[in-house]
């Protein structure tokens, strides 16, 4: 009838690992259900006449009887050939007792059971739990006072009514046997007839066995539950505090990120600046040589690529010692902010950023350099005719033997003031143009060189700040990649296993105590 139900209770208990659970309630199951004799049992507090009673059923005298408590041992038993049945004695430890494991109660043996009351002993919590105890195991059990001779007569029928009313209240039954030990026939009778009437409990027993088996799983499974749990709280608290240490790091770290990346954008503006300002200086610096040469053209041809080349040297020393001193000082920076925040020692080492500028190869020189312009030819032939005609204007008078008017010498000085004016100012001008063609035709060879060299030294500057970085970045990134560790693995493993069992054995807990 039950088999269904131990046959749950069994897997449940293998999946939990509870095997000696199992084995020792199934252990009591089979000496349950394969016992051939019936087995009375006599309950009672201690000195309330049980020894007495089961002398008197066993027809003689088996067991010793005194004024004084007569506990001898937890069990007795008294073997009757006649009834086909065994009395036996139980001292209320043997079967009341929260340290007494539930499958070694002996009541699990018990077929029916009487418990004696003494007339002159209160009706205590003890005699209570004690009843309540059977009932929880299925054992029928019937209530029996003695010792109602030995007390006033006037006081019989109140203590009768006050057992009566207490029985009604703890066991929801008023039923009562009065018995007289003095006349034994009669209460050889009245207990063995209470015996008689008792149906078989084996189907109930064993159905209490199987609550009883399923609380003592249930028990044990949920101690494991609640160890796994706590485990997988720690496990999981432990992840807690790893991901808030590793948020607060990436915090840290993206601090630091944004810090090395600010630092390199300024250095790349005050290079920038400082490029400009020195491919200026090489420009000026260029034309100024070109200009005090005696044909701009012929040192185009010759002497300009050396003198750039001298120039270009110039400025990659001075970007070398902007790139390098800042990239120093942003490194020591790295490698303090890190120590300071992650604790943690850090080697940051950068590639040199050496400027290693490109040089410019240039073309043809302009015609415009050329030294032979128009307005100069034109203008010293101007000044040279003028001068002659002065000479001539001077000299005539002399050679006629005429005197000079005073007009002629002004005519003859503004001609030969205006015409040295006028070569003085196409000079000038030819000089400025040259100069002008000359800055000009260098600024568009040199500026396209200038804005390449610009953009590989950002690469450059961008691969050196990189490398600085990428020690740190693994060291920060290391934690967060790092997996779940197979102790910590195996823990949820297992409380995801015991969750399930947990669950399962609620159910069947469940299910029992709805059909009890």
């Amino acid at each position: 009838m039950n088999d269904s139900i131990y046959n749950k209770l069994n897997e449940l208990a293998e999946q939990a690992g509870c095997s000696k659970i199992k084995e020792s309630y199934n252990e009591v199951r089979t000496s349950m259900l394969n016992k051939t004799i019936k087995q009375y049992a006599v309950l009672g507090d201690v000195n309330v006449g049980k020894s007495t009673i089961i002398n008197i059923l066993a027809g003689e005298k088996k067991l010793p009887v005194s004024v004084r408590s007569n506990e001898h041992g937890k069990v007795a038993f008294v073997e009757s050939e006649k009834n086909n049945c065994r009395w036996v004695e139980l001292s209320t430890s043997s079967y009341v007792n929260d340290d007494l494991a539930a499958q070694d109660s002996p009541l699990w043996h018990i077929d029916a059971a009487v418990y004696v009351l003494s007339a002159v002993t209160p009706f205590s919590q003890q005699d209570v739990d004690a009843v309540k105890s059977c009932i929880a195991h299925g054992v029928p059990c019937s209530l029996v006072l003695s010792k109602l001779d030995t007390v006033e007569e006037s006081e019989k029928a109140e203590i009768v009514a006050y057992i009566r009313s207490q029985s009604e209240h703890y066991f929801g039954t008023d039923s009562l046997i009065l018995i007289n030990v003095k006349d034994e026939e009669a209460t050889r009778q009245a207990v063995i007839k209470e015996f008689a009437s008792a149906e078989d409990s084996t189907d109930i027993r064993d159905y209490a066995l199987a609550v009883s088996y399923a609380n003592a799983l249930k028990e044990q499974i949920t101690a494991n539950y609640n160890s796994a749990k706590e485990k997988m709280q720690l496990v999981s608290k432990k992840e807690a505090q790893a991901k808030i240490s590793l948020d607060a790091e990436k915090i840290a770290w993206d601090s630091i990120k944004l810090g090395i990346e600010s630092r390199k954008l300024k250095l790349i503006d005050e290079m920038s600046v400082e490029m400009n300002r020195l491919y200026a200086n090489c420009i000026a610096s260029l034309t100024d040589k070109a200009m005090l040469a005696k044909s701009p053209k012929d040192w185009w041809k010759q002497s300009l690529e050396a003198e750039f080349s001298r120039e270009i040297v110039k400025i990659s020393n001075s970007i070398d010692r902007l790139i390098c001193s800042s990239v120093a000082a942003d490194r020591d920076w790295l490698v303090h902010t890190v120590e300071q925040k992650f604790g943690s020692k850090l080697s940051a080492d950068a590639e040199g950023s050496s400027a290693r500028l490109d040089t410019v190869v240039f073309g043809v020189a302009p015609e415009s350099l050329s030294c032979t312009r128009l307005t100069k030819t034109v203008a010293i032939a101007g000044m040279t005719v003028s001068s002659v005609a002065l000479c001539c204007v001077l000299a005539y008078p002399v050679l006629a033997m005429h005197s000079i008017n005073a007009l002629y010498w002004k005519v003859a000085g503004i001609a030969v003031a205006g015409t040295g004016y006028w070569t003085f100012l196409e000079t000038k001008k030819e000089k400025a143009d040259r100069q002008q063609c000359l800055r000009e035709e260098l600024a568009k060879y040199i500026l396209r060189s200038r804005d390449e060299n610009i953009e590989v030294l950002k690469n450059n500057i961008e691969y050196g700040y990189k490398n600085m970085c990428i020690s740190a970045q693994d060291m920060q990134l290391a934690s967060s990649k790092e997996p779940l560790n197979s102790d910590d693995k195996k823990v949820y493993d297992e409380f995801r296993a015991i969750s399930e069992i947990s669950r399962r054995c609620d159910e069947i807990v469940g299910s029992m105590l709805s059909e009890e």
